[in-house]
């Protein structure tokens, strides 16, 4: 098991563009090397991600990025 470092990131898979799916994950999941996680367990579920049109010049992207941090209220 991995140690927990308290990260987490957004992620989402477009194709030209177009968003596909999109989810989070964090150092508390209980993915690893050995569990891997499953894009297919991302808000547009399995289906999304089967037989993706692909031509010459697709443009297939995996974007992560950190969550935004909590806004600090002040009074």
């Amino acid at each position: 098991m991995g140690r927990d470092i308290g990260r987490s990131n957004h992620w989402a898979l477009y194709n030209n563009g177009v968003l596909f799916t999109q989810g989070d994950i964090s150092s508390g999941d209980p993915y690893n090397r050995a569990s891997p996680f499953n894009f297919a367990n991302g808000s547009g579920g399995a289906l999304v991600l089967q037989n993706i049109p692909m031509t010459v010049g697709s443009v297939f992207e995996l974007a992560s990025r950190e969550p935004a941090p909590p806004a600090i209220m002040r009074a």
